[in-house]
């Protein structure tokens, strides 16, 4: 079985598309002629809606009409700690708010001073989500004496605590790692998430709700749609990201979702008028083709979304809230039928499913690693990332966490891990970021290298004829005569191709110019090998015989 192992002293061993709210830079102008009651529903209806920085600047205005309003401090702590702008705001606001609390309370009232009993466990969230475990428990624990045992919130309070006393051994076991904020105009102020890399880490797909994507009103930065963005590997960095194709990127959201090794089959989540699926798309030489949606039984009358294509094109693992799931969003499995449909979806079951949100797959090329994100396992807080290694029947192990400061408690999710298993991408929402979602970068020093080979090279091609667009790669174990061959091909106008093959296994690589074959290697790789990258350059050209006088 092929181990991610984490290093460790014996000692120390013991749910967009995550959709994120859109949060500008700049705080929007309020109409100065409203009165306390009409400023008061205005600023409601943007926390409503979710448009938090709205939201603020109104009840901030709200707050200078009347002083020492308990209510006013409280939804101004509440939009701090729903929107995770400035947490620490949300503490001092909700700090000042809990001095008036009521048993009788009415949310929608301009003439309401006081706050519910609730209030205590939104400060319990404030310190939670600061670190701060240790105070947040003593305000959970606060809310569940004042509330009654029955009252629905009770169970989310344990809960709640549970969180914070796992993130305080989580701390104690922190990761030996280092994590950086991707340069180079990949973050910004807005949201970026969703990293997809290629096999070689030569290309980087992301998301962002940024104002210069396709379809964008300037004047309403809170409905800023999602565009996709590339960008390519220059040295230690990254180029500056541009938008990857007019044929994908549209008036309405596109969120990238996984990508195939070599680069080539991009997975995408499309929102055509409010109703969502998944597509993918093809490069073809110079651009990507126009999205197809999936067909099979991916996509349905539910929310059908994130996905996570394994290394040989042949599975496809992906989120949906479709009826006969164990609750919230789950994962489901296909697997490609010979005519390129897909099959019938399954759930991955109660091992890895639960009655909240599991979303965000990852399956490592390796094929035995599955990464998701979930706030129904154990976690610190919110959304964190699991691993599951998935044994020769197919089945899941436990879900384990993969731990801090990867996990924080805020939400992370569309977690990847590079070939190699030693460098790891991730989206988070957190306060260090440059915009409410960034997408970080984490290197890893403890942990062991995956056993992978990655075969990579180019097609030869004559001069002025294109022959990579002829050809196909046809991957077989020469152990298993009944599984059809795994189907490759390069790159149509550069002859790139990349391929990725798992330990103990003895392959037969044929290399086929218009059906015929031109190049066959052998090569055999230990059930004990390490990682390796092997260049394998094939020359098709056709030999041209001279004829003799």
């Amino acid at each position: 079985m092929y181990k991610l192992i984490r290093k460790i002293p014996p000692t120390l061993a013991l749910f967009l598309a995550c959709i994120y709210t859109t949060f500008a830079g700049t705080t929007p102008p309020i109409d100065n002629s409203l009165d306390f009651k009409s400023l008061f529903k205005e600023a409601g209806a943007f926390m409503e809606e979710g448009s938090y920085i709205n939201a603020i600047a109104a009840y901030n205005q709200l707050a200078e009409l009347d002083r020492g309003n308990s209510n006013i401090y409280y939804k101004l702590g509440r939009c701090h700690l729903e929107s995770g702008i400035e947490t620490e705001l949300a503490v001092h606001y909700l700090k000042r708010a809990i001095k008036n609390v009521s048993k009788s309370y009415n949310p929608t009232s301009p003439a309401e001073h006081h706050v519910p009993l609730t209030a205590y466990f939104d400060l319990g969230r404030a310190y939670h989500l600061i670190n701060k475990f240790d105070k947040a428990i003593l305000y959970y624990e606060k809310c569940a004496l004042l509330l009654s045992r029955k009252h629905e919130l009770q169970p989310e309070i344990v809960r709640h605590m549970g969180m914070c006393s796992f993130g305080k051994i989580q701390i104690v076991n922190k990761l030996h790692v280092e994590i950086k904020n991707l340069p180079n105009g990949i973050n910004s102020e807005y949201n970026e998430f969703g990293p997809v890399l290629s096999g070689d880490e030569s290309i980087l797909i992301f998301s962002s709700q940024r104002r210069d994507a396709k379809g964008n009103d300037n004047d309403n930065e809170s409905k800023y749609n999602e565009d996709i963005y590339i960008s390519y590997a220059e040295g230690n960095s990254w180029s500056a990201p541009k938008s990857i194709s007019q044929s994908i990127n549209t008036e309405n959201a596109e969120v990238a979702t996984s990508l195939s090794p070599d680069g080539q089959e991009l997975f995408l989540y499309l929102d055509q008028d409010g109703i969502g699926n998944l597509f993918h798309s093809y490069f073809l030489g110079d651009d990507w083709s126009k999205p197809s949606k999936l067909g099979g039984e991916v996509n349905g009358e539910s929310w059908d979304a994130q996905s996570a294509i394994s290394s040989d094109g042949q599975i496809l693992y992906f989120v949906s809230d479709r009826k006969g799931g164990f609750g919230g969003k789950d994962i489901y499995r296909c697997k490609r039928l010979p005519n390129g449909d897909w099959a019938r979806a399954v759930n991955l079951g109660s091992s890895i499913n639960t009655r909240y949100d599991e979303v965000t797959p990852f399956i490592h090329p390796n094929g035995r690693i599955l990464f998701f994100s979930s706030n129904g396992h154990q976690t610190i807080g919110g959304l964190d990332i699991f691993f599951t290694e998935i044994d020769d029947e197919g089945r899941y192990g436990p879900p384990i966490n993969v731990g801090y400061p990867i996990n924080s408690t805020a939400d992370d999710s569309y977690y990847s891990l590079n070939s190699e298993g030693k460098t790891g991408y991730f989206s988070s929402v957190t306060n260090s970021g440059l915009g409410a979602s960034d997408i970080y970068e984490a290197e890893f020093y403890d942990y062991d290298e995956i056993a992978l080979t990655v075969l990579r090279g180019v097609i030869a091609s004559n001069d002025g004829e294109n022959l990579a667009s002829g050809v196909e790669i046809l991957v077989m174990d020469n152990a298993d005569t009944v599984k059809t061959p795994d189907l490759y091909r390069p790159n149509s106008k550069t002859g790139k191709y990349l391929i990725m093959l798992v330990p103990g296994k003895d392959y037969r690589i044929q290399y086929r110019l218009h059906g015929t074959v031109m190049h066959t290697e052998f090569i055999f790789i230990p059930e004990e090998s390490a990682y390796q990258e092997i260049e394998k350059s094939i020359d098709l050209r056709p030999i041209k015989l001279e004829k003799k006088d």
